[in-house]
Formats: structure tokens, sequence, C-alpha cells
């Protein structure tokens, strides 16, 4: 190598003298290592220039992150205001559940009580309903005979009887048990003779009409009296007995004695009756509150019912709110 290194510098300098240029002649090693100088300078500003690029672009992402940061926390403050804000609302209407439904618990206590109350008075309503229904059934068939009593006589026969001049004396004391058993306000007229039963006879068809549309519920106690006193207790005072001297007395017998026995059973309905009206008046009476205690269950219920909805919308809200705020927190911490 160092020969031909020195044949070629030989060579130049003939052919300097000849043509009077220079000719250099330079190994090759050294060729190489400027090669080798100038490609790992061109690679070494390469990676600077790449690493001046990332450097700029850290730097430029640094700034960005913390200005998402900055922008994170703002509304990771505003976010948890907001949180807090339904957390309050939350616990606010965990309270007043709690408040209202105290409120139906007492009210459905309280209307628990009425319940029982009404019900009791319900039971003893129909018990007296039902009493009063065994009494007015025993009534029933009296009052169906007196009404057969009054089916039996007609103008005809009330003529027959009203024109006797003379009749028997049970025939008399039929006519004067009609008189005292009707007579008005309980005022009996002192003459029960044959001439004044034909007077209170008068028109047949009025008074068989008088007899039919009288008044048995509101007989006055004293005739009732008088009449099973002078004339019911009579052994002869009997239907079967007198059909044999009238007909028509025998009618009117019936109809005295029937009235009479009603009367008495109707002494003892009226009293249950009054009972059972006022009994159905406080019926009504603690049906109407007690309705109006049921209303105001409602309408707390309903309100609790609201209430809840809220607090489940309210909860979830919250929930929202809160998962938005850590999904923040988390971002923030990321960046």
């Amino acid at each position: 190598m160092a020969f031909v290194h020195q044949t070629t510098s030989q060579a130049a300098v003939r052919f300097r003298d000849m043509l009077r240029r220079h000719v250099y002649s330079t190994p090759k090693s050294f060729l190489e290592l400027i090669s080798l100088y100038k490609n790992l300078l061109a690679k070494k500003r390469e990676e600077l220039r790449a690493n001046r690029e990332r450097l700029e672009s850290g730097v430029d992402k640094i700034a960005q992150a913390s200005a998402q940061v900055a922008d994170l926390q703002v509304n990771l403050k505003q976010e948890q205001i907001i949180v807090d804000e339904k957390k309050a609302q939350t616990d606010a209407l965990i309270v007043n559940i709690g408040q209202e439904k105290a409120v139906v618990d007492e009210a459905v206590e309280a209307g628990r009580e009425d319940e029982e109350a009404c019900a009791k008075l319900a039971e003893e309503v129909s018990a007296f309903q039902e009493e009063c229904a065994r009494d007015l059934e025993a009534a029933e068939p009296i009052i169906a005979e007196a009404e057969a009593a009054l089916n039996s006589l007609d103008k005809a026969s009330l003529g027959e009887l009203k024109s006797f001049g003379s009749p028997a004396s049970e025939v008399v004391q039929v006519v004067s048990a009609c008189m005292v058993l009707t007579a008005p306000g309980g005022k009996i007229p002192k003459d029960l003779s044959w001439n004044a039963g034909k007077k209170f006879m008068g028109n047949v068809d009025s008074f068989l009409k008088s007899l039919v549309n009288f008044d048995k519920d509101n007989i006055p106690l004293a005739c009732v009296d008088k009449v099973e006193k002078d004339y019911i207790s009579n052994p002869n005072f009997n239907a079967d007995y007198i059909r044999s001297k009238s007909g028509a007395a025998a009618g009117l017998c019936a109809w005295v004695v029937n009235i009479c026995k009603y009367f008495r059973i109707y002494q003892v309905v009226a009293p249950k009756r009054a009972n059972l009206a006022e009994a159905n008046r406080k019926l009504d009476a603690a049906n109407k509150k007690l309705s109006g205690i049921r209303a105001k269950v409602k309408e707390l219920q309903d309100r609790v019912t609201a209430l809840e909805e809220n607090l489940m919308k309210a909860t979830e809200d919250k929930n929202a709110a809160m998962a938005q705020a850590e999904k923040t927190a988390t971002k923030a911490k990321l960046a």
C-alpha cells in the first residue's frame, strides 16, 4: 500500500512538471474517516432535531395538559357544588319523607280506631235491624188477620149491622170497643150506647175507609188499655162467638183484637226503631268521619308516594353528578 502511494506521488510530480498542474493523493482510510464523520454529523444533527421537536411537542403537550387540568379543576369544583346540592336535596327529602310517613302512620293508627268503632257500631246496627225485623215479622200475621177482618166487611154487612134496633150486648160491645180504640186524641167518649155507636158508624163507606186507613202505630195507650180491660178480657169477645150474632160485628171484633195485639208488639218495636234510627245516625256520622279520615290518609299516602318518586329521581341525579365528578377527577389525575 505504501509503494502504491509513493508511486502515485512520483507520477503527480511528473504531471506537474509536464503540465504545470497539481495533483494530490489522499489515503482511502482518511477519506473513509471523512465520510464517517460526515455521516455521523448528519445522524447526530437529525437526532438533535428530533429530540428538539420531541421536546417542543412535549412542552406544548404539557402546557395543553396544564390548561386542561385547570379547566378540569374548575369543572370539578362546579360539579362538586352540584353534588353537594344534590346530596342536600336528597337528605332533605329523606327527612321530609320520614316526617310525612310518621304523620301517615299516626293518621292510619287514628283511622284504625275509627274503623274498629265504626265496625262495632255497624254490628250493633245490624243486630238492631235483625231484632226489629224479627219483631215486625211476628206482627205481620196479626196485621194480615186485621186486614182480613176488614176485607170481610162490606157496605151491605155494615149497613145490616147499623140497621139493628136492639142487637145483642156482645155486638154493642164490639162497636163500643171500636169507638174507644179510634177515639181522636185518646179522648174516650162517655156515651158508648148503641145509638152512639150507630152515629159513630155514620156513612158506612167512610167508616170502613177510616178503619182501613187507621194509624195503628200511634194509638193512645189509654185507649188500648181500656179496650183490653173492658172488652177483650171478656171470654165471649172473640170473632167465632160473635159471628153467630152478626158477621159484620165478628169482622170488627177480629180487627179490634188484632189491632191491640199489634199495638203491644209495636210498643216493643218502637223504642227499638228509635234506637235503630239513632244508631243509624251515629253510623252515618261515623262513616262520614271515616270517609274523611280515609281521604286524608290517601292524600298523605299520595304525598309520600310523590316524595318517594322525587327521592328516587334526586338519588339518580345525585349518583349521576357524583359519577361525573369522579370521572372529571380521574381525568384531572391522568392529565
